[in-house]
C-alpha cells in the first residue's frame, strides 16, 4: 500500500492547531461579529434615516403650501366644515380645511 507523501512530511510532535481549537476560535469570532451587528443595529439606523427624510418632505410640502396660499392671498384654518368658529363667514371647504378669501 502506498503512503501519502503529504502526511509523511508533517512531523509528529510539532505544535499545531487541533480541530477543537479551530472550532473555538471560529465560534468566538461569530459571537464577536454578532455583538458588532447588535451594536450597530442597521435596521434601526435605516428607520431613523427614513423618518428624517419624511420629516424633511413634510417641511417641504408645508413650505410649498404656505407659499401657494401666500401667492393666492388666501388664509386657511385647520378644522372641519362644522367648526363653530367659522359661522357667518364666506369661504369654501376642501377636504378637512376651510378656506377664506
Amino acid at each position: 500500500m502506498r503512503r501519502n507523501p503529504l502526511v509523511e512530511s508533517i512531523p509528529h510532535g510539532e505544535p499545531g492547531f487541533t480541530l477543537m481549537e479551530m472550532l473555538i476560535v471560529v465560534s468566538v469570532l461569530v459571537v464577536m461579529a454578532g455583538m458588532v451587528v447588535v451594536l450597530l443595529n442597521p435596521v434601526e439606523n435605516l428607520k431613523k434615516a427614513r423618518d428624517a427624510q419624511r420629516v424633511t418632505d413634510l417641511k417641504t410640502i408645508h413650505n410649498a403650501v404656505t407659499t401657494y396660499l401666500g401667492i393666492q392671498d388666501t388664509t386657511y384654518l385647520a378644522g372641519t366644515a362644522s367648526s363653530d368658529g367659522c359661522k357667518g363667514s364666506t369661504g369654501y371647504v376642501s377636504g378637512d380645511k376651510i378656506y377664506y378669501s
